[in-house]
């Protein structure tokens, strides 16, 4: 074994004693090292574990786990993982009146990177970033279907020579592919070029902690794509930015953007679409919609055939938003219920028909009247029915230009509409539209 490798595994001994209080003569501990390593024939993680258990370490905080690429990371195993810092933040919280340091930030070797995190306040003190490290013992969990490498207790963190070179291609290890966003789809790492068209900052409990975070909306001229930056990088709406790597996830059966804490996001000043052009929605045909799954933004014309059950003013559970059914909510029981309005229906366009719902500003819109006073109408007739068949008669068998997210999951494709307007065309105007649109 390489006099170097002999030296990083005592170095390795020497701290994890020094962690659980121990004192030791360095000699002592590479004779030992030495007599399992050679005399025993054992591998030279099993001979660290074996030395550290002489010294009354239990089994449990000194296993060192076997040494894996970033790429191979399994949660729950106990693993030493080697790579470059490509960043490394500090983060005090406090708890109950008790203050507590964190570390994280993201690594990487020759196969991916890893995001990892340390709540031992003195373990990663000197480690910066571009420093090439070695963390023996950490233990693999999952956060956001990512594995994640978390320095606990028994975990040994140490500087060291590289003996493999770093891609340079791509932050997140290996080339990143640029895409467009109507391309990318949920598992990826993914580089792309987007205007921000909307951002909003909001608190979120994470694991017991408040954590500010900002979700919003960008796009380029394929598609425009939900995203969660996890710290502030400075963002704006109309802000045009650059980012590789960035992780995509599913949310609502549709792909979610990702911006890690540990990525460095570029903004960019050129030409571009405006907000303007890139909010305007994707035109399409219902058949069109179906066949994609899932469209942000979509726009369809269509005409509405059906008003489903549970349509018009509604009760929701206080606790869970649940519709209730006479006054029952499946999971609290009977409750006082929270007045909403909503649209379920089914739309046609000619092509095929869509299930589509519509939440409560576009059905207050549509009735020209508030959930207060459908409320109250709905008491003075004593019939909450009233709403339904009122809603029912504006809407059946009228044209609408719909405007939403469309999504699928094992049962059926529907339109979430956030935006719903009558279409009053002139039927001349109609047919003239309709020879060209099909070209005959």
């Amino acid at each position: 074994m390489e006099e170097e490798k002999v030296a990083l595994h005592i170095s390795r001994i020497k701290r994890a004693l020094e962690n659980e209080g121990k004192q030791a003569d360095e000699k002592e501990i590479r004779k030992s090292f030495l007599t399992y390593l050679v005399s025993y024939g054992l591998n030279e993680n099993v001979s660290e574990r074996k030395v550290l258990e002489d010294y009354g370490i239990s089994v449990e905080s000194a296993e060192v786990g076997a040494e894996v690429k970033l790429n191979s990371l399994v949660p729950n195993d106990r693993v030493t993982v080697r790579g470059v810092v490509v960043s490394i933040n500090r983060a005090v919280s406090t708890k109950d009146g008790v203050e507590s340091t964190r570390y994280y930030g993201i690594l990487k070797d020759d196969t991916g990177s890893a995001p990892f995190n340390a709540w031992r306040n003195s373990i990663l003190d000197g480690i910066e970033k571009g420093d090439s490290i070695e963390i023996a013992g950490a233990m693999v969990g999952e956060w956001n279907g990512t594995p994640q490498i978390r320095i606990v207790r028994g975990t040994t963190v140490n500087k060291v020579e590289l003996d493999f070179d770093i891609p340079v291609s791509g932050t997140f290890g290996g080339p990143v592919e640029e895409m467009e966003l109507s391309k990318i789809s949920p598992g990826k790492r993914v580089a792309f070029t987007a205007r921000i068209l909307s951002i909003e900052e909001r608190t979120i409990n994470a694991r017991e902690e408040e954590k500010t975070i900002y979700s919003g909306v960008v796009a380029d001229r394929s598609a425009k794509v939900s995203f969660t930056a996890w710290k502030d990088f400075g963002l704006n709406a109309g802000d045009v930015i650059k980012a590789e790597g960035a992780y995509v996830r599913e949310w609502r059966n549709a792909p979610q953007i990702n911006l890690d804490e540990g990525m460095d996001i570029e903004k960019l000043d050129i030409e571009f679409p405006s907000i303007e052009e890139l909010d305007r929605g994707t035109p399409m045909r219902v058949w069109e919609a179906e066949e994609r799954g899932t469209v942000n933004d979509a726009l369809i014309k269509a005409t509405m055939i059906q008003v489903k059950p549970g349509s018009g003013l509604i009760f929701r559970c206080p606790e869970c938003r649940w519709v209730l059914q006479d006054g029952v909510c499946k999971k609290h029981g009977r409750v006082e219920g929270v007045p909403d309005l909503r649209i379920k229906a089914v739309i046609d366009d000619g092509t095929a028909a869509l299930n589509m719902v519509a939440g409560k500003e576009v059905t207050s819109k549509i009735l020209g009247k508030s959930v207060q006073e459908c409320v109250k109408e709905a008491q003075e007739k004593m019939d909450r029915a009233v709403i339904f068949r009122e809603l029912e008669e504006k809407i059946l068998a009228r044209d609408f230009r719909f405007r939403g997210n469309v999504l699928t999951d094992d049962m059926s494709t529907t339109m979430i509409v956030n935006e719903m307007d009558e279409i009053e065309e002139n039927p001349v105007d109609a047919a003239e539209s309709l020879i060209e649109e099909w070209g005959v």
